[in-house]
């Protein structure tokens, strides 16, 4: 409960807003949509923390006032599954009809919002000192195009009965801003900033506390229809809501459809949190200078890019295995695929994920039949067998056979297509042979057809950077990899990888493996092995062995020149 009180805050007010989205031209009809949009909005269930409820005091009312739509919201209160209750109080909603489908909405509501838990430990309060949550609504992508927020001092604690159950977290501040505009195209471009201060989480005693320096996070699209996207989403909710239809392989292949053919434009982004520390009992058990994401995919055209960069800089461990010299305190991660079915991989994941059941609506199992009554032998059922005359038969249940389900009609087939039974002294009837599934392709079915595209457009992974560095060892790769169906590999490409620090890494192992461990004197032989395999070269007074890796069209790939197939890896 207490991780979640944050967002437990922000998803209903969020909530409130967007819901302000489909209204009419007439003033009158207008202010009837409105009111009724956010009245259904605050009935639903809030899927993001578990089915939540928002119940008010008073009915929810809107009236006009100097051009705008003020909608009051009397005692709102949020009830968690797990039992919390969050005062939201009173909050209104200032909507201003703009034209061509835009709203601007200003929200104001109280700085402080009462917690109330099953005990004394889970009671606390939500406070802030400023906020500001205003921006642009759009009833057509039914999406916040523009948005102008801030909070300063957000504080959560609780009450608790005695110190060692104090918990608090602290925000300094956090500001969010976004800029999108409608092109002529009817495609959607624009901006959206982020920025965190200083972030403190003080868990009850024992637990640990976290610190972090502050976080920002910024992104650029260019070209995305959302038009098509928000029609995507309207049918996964209709398909997904209770009480919808089982969900269908139709029904799989249509969404699908939906998700795969929108255009997504091009789009990069950032996220970097700086400053990160955990520590227990006065010391620091882990800190993490910065570390920063950045993704970046272009679905503008069937044939897109994909790219993903994640780096880490000044990692420091109290308790580590490794000796300082040798543990890593740097590290990158920089992939790119080019000429990639960006649209398609999209559909093939979601497919993926209905075919697991994580879209799926829940299915209820038919009702078992109820048992049949027990009837005693009668002379009128009793009837001679071929081996004792006198041996009595049982009885046969008329009325059980007529109104017992069958098996087309447990699983929803129709009755009148099966085939009739056959009769009871008949030989067995052979199985069906089962279909052969086609092999996989790591979580992808051979016959998928994201693979498909793969090989159509012969996709490039591009390894722009992989390092992890040491004080006195590190590793760092790149290279270039292209899909080709006719290659033995299903690819040919280079790769170059560079190891320095090999004899520190071997001092250390062959140290342990002094000691009797098996795997480090296996360890050890590999890193012997490396070292004749690879290419010494002087870098900066430093040996740094060399790897050219080259996977050719036919043939096993070759290390410096040596084919892996010449290789005893025993």
């Amino acid at each position: 409960m207490r991780h979640a009180l944050l967002a437990s805050l922000i998803v209903p007010l969020s909530s409130l807003v967007l819901a302000v989205g489909p209204v009419a031209a007439d003033d009158e009809v207008e202010l009837k949509r409105i009111h009724s949009a956010i009245t259904e909005a605050i009935a639903e269930p809030i899927g993001g923390l578990g089915g939540a409820k928002i119940e008010l005091a008073n009915p929810v009312s809107a009236v006009w006032r100097d051009g705008r739509v003020i909608v009051s919201i009397k005692g709102a209160k949020l009830l968690t599954p797990v039992d919390a209750q969050i005062g939201i109080g009173d909050v209104e909603i200032a909507v201003v009809p703009k034209g061509d489908g835009l709203y601007d909405f200003d929200v104001m509501m109280p700085k402080s919002f009462p917690v109330i838990g099953d005990s004394p430990a889970d009671k606390g309060t939500i406070t802030l000192s400023n906020y500001k949550l205003k921006g642009t609504w759009s009833r057509e992508v039914e999406s916040i195009v523009n948005l102008d927020a801030m909070l300063d001092d957000l504080v959560i604690t609780n009450e608790p009965t005695r110190p060692s159950e104090q918990f608090r977290v602290s925000i300094d501040d956090a500001v969010a801003n976004s800029n999108y505009t409608k092109g002529g195209d009817g495609l959607w471009s624009g901006t959206v900033n982020g920025k965190v201060g200083a972030v403190s989480v003080m868990a009850p005693e024992g637990e640990g506390d976290l610190h972090l320096g502050g976080m920002e996070a910024s992104a650029v699209t260019q070209g995305s229809d959302w038009t098509a996207l928000a029609k995507a989403m309207n049918r996964m909710e209709e398909v997904m809501k209770p009480g919808a239809p089982p969900m269908t392989d139709a029904l799989r292949q249509e969404l699908a459809a939906l998700f795969g053919g929108i255009n997504w434009g091009d789009n990069e982004g950032t996220f970097s949190v700086k400053g990160i520390a955990f520590t227990q009992g006065g010391h620091k058990l882990f800190s993490l200078d910065d570390t920063t994401w950045k993704f970046l995919f272009k679905a503008a055209q069937e044939a897109g890019t994909l790219g993903l960069r994640l780096s880490f800089d000044g990692i420091k461990i109290e308790e580590q295995f490794l000796p300082p010299n040798l543990t890593p305190t740097k590290g990158a991660l920089d992939i790119t695929l080019e000429k990639f079915p960006v649209r398609q991989f999209f559909a093939s994941m979601f497919m993926q994920a209905t075919e697991s059941g994580a879209y799926a609506p829940a299915i209820e199992p038919p009702p078992a039949p109820p048992p049949a009554e027990s009837v005693p032998p009668s002379p009128e059922t009793v009837e001679p067998s071929a081996g004792n005359p006198a041996a009595p038969r049982e009885p046969t249940q008329v009325a059980e056979a007529d109104t017992a389900p069958s098996a087309s009609e447990m699983i929803g087939a129709d009755a009148n297509a099966s085939e009739p039974s056959p009769p009871s002294d008949a030989p067995p009837a052979e199985p069906p042979p089962m279909a052969s599934e086609p092999p996989m392709m790591g979580p992808f079915r051979a016959d998928d057809p994201f693979l498909q595209k793969i090989f159509e457009m012969a996709s490039v992974f591009v390894l722009n950077e992989f390092s992890v560095g040491a004080a006195s060892a590190g590793i760092s790769a790149d290279g270039r990899l292209m899909v080709d169906p006719e290659a033995e590999a299903m690819g040919t490409g280079k790769l170059q990888a560079k190891l320095r620090g090999i004899d520190a890494v071997l001092e250390f192992v062959n140290q342990m493996a002094s000691g009797g461990d098996e795997d480090m004197k296996g360890l050890g032989a590999f890193l012997i092995f490396l070292k004749g395999l690879g290419r010494a070269e002087n870098v900066g007074g430093e040996t740094v062995y060399v790897y050219d890796i080259d996977v050719p069209k036919q043939g096993a790939p070759t290390v410096n020149g040596t084919s892996l197939d010449n290789m005893d890896f025993d």
